[in-house]
């Protein structure tokens, strides 16, 4: 499982993805804990907070986030 943080508002979830060797802490604080958006902050698999080796494919990246939007049961999100 990915690490993540979310602001949990009801909005349209907007989902911040990072560059390699990032995390979630490279987006602002005041983005990510915006009050009037829905803010999820990930560190993709291999980075910050998140277990295990990272992906060796963008499209194996592109999973991860699909399974923590189904995990959150979250159907679209801007990205």
């Amino acid at each position: 499982m990915i690490h993540f943080t979310d602001s949990k508002a009801n909005t349209t979830p907007l989902i911040l993805l990072h560059g390699a060797g990032g995390s979630h802490l490279h987006w602002p604080p005041q983005l990510r804990h915006a009050k009037d958006l829905r803010v999820i902050a990930v560190d993709l698999p291999g980075h910050g907070k998140s277990g295990g080796a990272g992906c060796e494919s963008l499209e194996q990246y592109a999973k991860a986030i699909i399974e923590l939007m189904n995990e959150l049961k979250i159907e679209k999100a801007i990205i």
